[in-house]
């Protein structure tokens, strides 16, 4: 990454932290200007990326991002029980995080899942590989175990 911001004309010092407590320190105390972090869905919907990375209050809001028409909407659309409106709640929300530009999403990572031939049918979930279930796994027993 050194030589990549290098060729922009920016100089950066690459630190590595030692584990996950002293990277989230670090994190805290502001001795980052530029960081790296994942960050996965635990169930399909908007807020799991919405209240978590981008609320003022939020203990996973790294960057310190705040913006108080961001909180209202979010609370707004959190409460809202109509599924279209809190959508579009979601969507006034993103256009203002969008705008604001508190991260900048480098990559979103793409699963190929490989099946033995026997196996006819196997659901996987929109949050990836980690949600498999083997009861969703439709077998050919006629095949199953069977050398192609």
């Amino acid at each position: 990454y050194k030589r990549y911001f290098g060729d922009l004309g920016i100089q950066v010092d690459i630190i590595v932290a030692e584990n996950w407590k002293a990277f989230k320190s670090g994190l805290r105390e502001g001795k980052a200007d530029l960081f790296y972090k994942a960050w996965y869905a635990d169930y399909p919907d908007p807020d799991n990326f919405l209240n978590p990375l981008f609320h003022s209050a939020s203990g996973s809001n790294d960057m310190g991002y705040a913006n108080p028409e961001v909180d209202v909407l979010l609370a707004q659309a959190r409460a809202e029980p109509d599924y279209h409106r809190r959508m579009e709640l979601v969507r006034q929300t993103q256009r203002i995080i969008l705008s604001d530009a508190p991260i900048i999403c480098q990559h979103y990572n793409s699963f190929a899942y490989l099946f033995q031939p026997w196996v006819k049918q196997q659901n996987v979930s929109y949050l990836g590989g980690a949600y498999i279930f083997v009861r969703d796994i439709d077998i050919d027993p006629m095949r199953a175990g069977r050398p192609e």
